[in-house]
C-alpha cells in the first residue's frame, strides 16, 4: 500500500509542472478518485479498532488531497 501512495504522490508532483491542461485534468480526475477511496476505505478501517489512532492523519490526508484535486477541477472548469 504504501508503495501506491509514494506512486501516486509522484505523479501529482510532476504533473503538477505539466503545462498541458487537459493531461493535468486528468490526471487531477484520477487523484480525485483514488484519493476519495482511500479517504472511505480508512475512515471505515479507522473505527474497526485494527488500526491505532494515527489512521486519523491518513484519513486527513487523503480527504485534503482529494479536496484540493477537486477544487482545481471545479476552478480549470470555469476558466474555459
Amino acid at each position: 500500500m504504501e508503495l501506491a501512495v509514494f506512486f501516486v504522490g509522484f505523479i501529482a508532483l510532476f504533473a503538477h509542472r505539466w503545462s498541458d491542461e487537459r493531461a493535468r485534468r486528468d490526471v487531477a480526475i484520477g487523484l480525485v478518485t483514488i484519493f476519495s477511496i482511500w479517504f472511505f476505505q480508512n475512515f471505515g478501517l479507522m473505527f474497526s479498532g485494527r488500526f491505532n489512532s494515527l489512521m486519523v492523519l491518513n484519513v486527513i490526508g487523503c480527504g485534503a488531497a482529494a479536496g484540493i484535486n477537486l477544487k482545481y477541477l471545479f476552478k480549470s472548469n470555469q476558466t474555459r
